[in-house]
């Protein structure tokens, strides 16, 4: 996504849903390339984006007034919720061309483009990320396993909002939790 907006070091940087899965790896990843970024998060993630040496920008309504409290220019937006928020962002953004969204319905009337996760893209991306990761230089959301035949009750927990870390469904083997695999890593 970094490579498809064509970031540069010292540019501000929005991301839409930066508490996410995918919003935390894109502002650590976008930090470690020298970007300024203006995280928008609900409030139980702002402590984490701060963490990282990002701006949280508080969900509330005023997407336009509360990113202009923090900076008088973006340079490039990405949104990791598509939830919402693109029109804002396009006015932030001073248009559409460096703008991007995984998946916001109104991306094609909103002339915004959807990004394209194929390998081609970042061939390397895994590599990285992995190396980054093992390092103890890249964070991720915090996990639960649970069994294939809990489908259906992971899917109301998520839908519920009341779980804010990614489900795995697993058959048969238990995955360790993020928790577990970084208390062997000690």
């Amino acid at each position: 996504m970094l490579r498809q907006l064509k970031v540069a070091e010292g540019e501000t940087l929005l991301i839409l849903g930066a508490g996410g899965s995918v919003g935390t790896i894109a502002t650590q990843l976008a930090i470690r390339q020298g970007l300024k970024v203006i995280g928008v998060v609900g409030p139980r993630d702002e402590a984490l984006i701060r963490g990282f040496g990002a701006t949280p920008v508080l969900y509330d309504g005023n997407l336009l007034s509360d990113v202009r409290k923090v900076t008088d220019r973006v340079d490039v937006t990405f949104d990791a919720a598509g939830k919402g928020g693109l029109e804002e962002a396009i006015t932030l953004t001073g248009g559409t061309d460096r703008v991007i969204t995984l998946a916001d319905e109104h991306a094609t009337e909103l002339g915004v483009r959807l990004s394209a996760p194929t390998p081609e893209r970042a061939p390397d991306a895994v590599e990285i990320g992995m190396k980054l990761l093992a390092a103890g230089q890249l964070r991720l959301r915090s996990q639960q396993s649970l069994p294939m035949s809990a489908a259906a009750e992971a899917h109301r927990l998520l839908e519920e909002g009341k779980i804010h870390h990614k489900v795995l469904l697993t058959t048969g083997h238990e995955l360790p939790s993020s928790h577990q695999v970084q208390k062997s890593r000690k």
